[in-house]
């Protein structure tokens, strides 16, 4: 056996508190703004604007402009460079440095031991062979911000975010399109895209179809659809709601189907969702119903309901208006089989 413990009570050395404080916190700047690229000038200069981070417990401020200038590239190939901070324990400094790549798709290893020399990278970048000024669309963002409680780290470009510190399980953010970590390397984390919270649900309409034709039917007078759904991890969470107006409806002919905000996926033959039909014609009247979600349906589930009050058994809902009462599912005896309100919470697979 062999073992490394730290933490104890009794002297905790500075690497050892710096590991400690790693764990607790990855490295992180304040600001997406911060450590902004102000220019690149001719020689290969780059200056970088003023900002702050905190790495392995070490706060570090600059409030100045700074610049650095890349070696020249005779290599005949395009190599990937990375400017960064570099964080030294014994001699208790931060510096500004340049770190020269060797291939044209892989940035160079860098330096991460909290406690002595931490290599906090900065920025990617390409140098292209024999240049003596370098594009400012060569040169790509490494920040990562936030990662605070649940919420995602945020990057500024994804260029060479495998090259940011992120603990697996952590999330990265860049705009609407968030990854997972599920793995770190020492030098490369290894990513998956997940669907990110959107906060408030979005909304869609729940267009309410009826036959083979899906043709939408007419809620009339005060009328209303309502629908919203929650996208996370591959599923898709749908509350919805249709409500018959009191007036000027033609609620179709045939059986219904409803409107998905997504296309579902092909993992699934069968989805149902349940829901609540409550029917107003032949007196007040409320019904179990489900959906059916196939991925051969598209972004549509069809609806079923009770045969009849002393039937349990489910058939496609339908209204049949133009042919006459008593004819639709769920049977209501002398009645058109037409809803007053249907109302839907149900979650389904989609495609990614």
């Amino acid at each position: 056996m062999a073992q490394t413990i730290s933490g104890f009570q009794g002297t905790v050395s500075a690497e050892h508190e710096a590991q400690r404080l790693h764990r607790v916190r990855p490295p992180v700047a304040d600001k997406l703004s911060d450590f902004s690229l102000v220019s690149s000038a001719s020689g290969r200069v780059i200056t970088i604007g003023p900002g702050s981070a905190t790495v392995c417990g070490v706060r570090f401020t600059e409030s100045a402009d700074t610049s650095i200038t890349l070696p020249a590239n005779s290599a005949g190939a395009t190599r990937i460079d990375i400017i960064g901070l570099r964080f030294d324990w014994a001699a208790g400094t931060v510096t500004l440095f340049s770190k020269r790549g060797t291939t044209t798709t892989t940035p160079p290893d860098l330096v991460r031991n909290p406690g002595t020399v931490y290599e906090y990278p900065l920025f990617g970048v390409t140098v292209a062979s024999g240049a003596t000024t370098i594009s400012t669309s060569s040169i790509k963002s490494m920040l990562a911000v936030g990662g605070f409680g649940k919420s995602p780290f945020r990057i500024n470009a994804t260029d060479w975010a495998a090259r940011i510190e992120i603990p697996v399980g952590g999330r990265i953010q860049l705009g609407s399109t968030t990854w997972e970590v599920t793995d770190w390397s020492g030098q490369y984390t290894t990513t998956q895209q997940v669907a990110i919270d959107p906060g408030p649900w979005p909304s869609y309409t729940p267009t309410l179809r009826a036959g083979n034709n899906f043709t939408a039917v007419n809620l009339g007078s005060g009328g209303v659809y309502r629908g919203y759904h929650h996208t996370e991890n591959g599923y898709c969470h749908v509350k919805a709601e249709i409500r018959r107006g009191t007036s000027g409806d033609n609620m179709g002919v045939g059986f219904y189907s409803m409107d998905l905000p997504a296309t579902p996926a092909d993992g699934f033959t069968d989805t149902w969702g349940d829901g609540v039909l409550f029917t107003d014609l032949g007196g007040a009247m409320t019904w179990p119903i489900k959906i059916l979600i196939r991925p051969e349906f598209g972004a549509r589930g069809r609806l079923y309901a009770p045969t009849k009050g002393d039937d349990a058994r489910f058939l496609p809902q339908g209204a049949i208006q133009s042919g006459g009462p008593g004819n639709g599912i769920p049977y209501v005896a002398g009645q058109n089989s037409v809803p007053k309100i249907i109302a839907f919470d149900f979650t389904y697979l989609i495609k990614g």
